[in-house]
């Protein structure tokens, strides 16, 4: 019998690579776990940049007369602030038509830039500067510095202009050096993998599948009634007594706001009202010393929906955004301040979540 037709010396041969059955083999299983790889790597990009630009526009949902939409976009808003991604302060955040976005001004600029960073690796050539530990390192320091004179030393206070572009300039250094330097050298043909028109659509199905699970699970288990802008004015006008106020505007402070304002030793915004209001009131107070373990609250889940449990919650701490709605005596200016400096009348603090009034001032 000759070698070739002995099944044990054949099956050696195949799984010691001398076989060309066994090399075409191997290089079709390597092909595979490369296109599986690029692709885990290509849907997860897409997942966490189409969740960071939901969440960017996030206070245009909740802004939103739309029910849907306003939920899911106070579902990201308030995540943002109890999971601890941002403080929410809303003289360092972007404000659109009084509702602050979602994460601070810097955090904004992280958000975006690592997506771009990211996106580099689908260019057919890039700089090669990018390969080198010198670029992130180098766009880490615009954030480092106005981070640390800023936060550390209390030399200054920057502004949301700068914060944008330093968070913008870090994360964009960082993903671009992680993504040529690290995924083009393990996966040099990633942009040709993930980018063939097979792959790419299976790839935002998957996404478009991932994202509508979530929010449609989360509706499921949460039916609350999330108040909207024009809701939170009426209430207002109802419990104050004030039927035809010369204005009425809503401004929205998001879940970690109260918090962050009343801990930041800048003492931001002083000239604000509501920023004022929330720095002095007690349920912010409160909240603070809940935050810090100063102050124990006690809940107790048990068999209950979780919408009850959660209303609980808002009723005792107030901690899922809230509606400041100002009935001014008269039209107020254009303002610089985060929300408004000026402004004769009621200012209504309505619980977004609960439909509570917290407190009512006079200024």
């Amino acid at each position: 019998m000759k070698d070739e037709d002995d099944p044990f010396l054949a099956v050696v041969d195949f799984l010691s690579g001398k076989d060309k059955r066994a090399v075409d083999f191997g290089l079709k299983l390597e092909s595979l776990y490369v296109s599986v790889m690029s692709n885990l790597y290509m849907i997860a990009y897409l997942l966490l940049s189409s969740l960071a630009l939901l969440m960017l526009s996030s206070s245009f949902m909740i802004a939103s007369e739309n029910d849907s939409l306003r939920s899911m976009g106070a579902l990201l808003h308030v995540f943002a602030g109890l999971s601890f991604l941002c403080h929410q302060l809303p003289y360092r955040s972007f404000i659109f038509d009084g509702v602050p976005m979602a994460v601070c001004a810097r955090d904004t600029g992280i958000y975006l830039g690592a997506i771009l960073g990211f996106a580099t690796v689908l260019r057919d050539e890039n700089p090669p500067l990018f390969r080198k530990m010198i670029f992130p390192l180098a766009c880490a320091l615009p954030i480092g510095l106005d981070g640390v004179t800023q936060t550390v030393l209390l030399l200054r206070e920057s502004n949301n202009v700068l914060r944008l572009i330093t968070g913008l300039i870090f994360s964009f250094g960082l993903l671009a050096y992680l993504g040529n330097r690290l995924l083009l050298s393990w996966y040099p043909d990633f942009k040709s993998r993930v980018l063939d028109f097979r792959a790419i659509v299976p790839d935002l199905a998957v996404v478009a599948f991932v994202i509508w699970l979530m929010f449609s699970t989360a509706a499921d288990n949460l039916d609350f009634d999330y108040l909207s802008r024009s809701e939170a004015i009426q209430l207002a006008k109802y419990e104050v007594g004030i039927a035809e106020p010369e204005a009425a505007k809503a401004y929205y402070i998001p879940s970690k706001s109260p918090i962050s304002i009343v801990a930041d030793p800048h003492e931001g915004a002083s000239n604000d009202l509501i920023v004022s209001d929330v720095r002095s009131s007690e349920w912010a107070k409160d909240l603070v010393d809940i935050f810090t373990g100063d102050k124990s609250v006690n809940y107790t889940y048990g068999d209950r929906p979780t919408t009850e449990f959660i209303s609980e919650i808002a009723e005792r701490e107030h901690k899922f955004g809230v509606w400041a709605v100002a009935l001014l005596e008269e039209e107020p200016r254009r303002e610089r301040a985060p929300y408004i400096s000026e402004g004769r009348g009621k200012y209504a603090y309505i619980d977004a979540l609960n439909h509570e009034i917290i407190e009512v001032k006079t200024h």
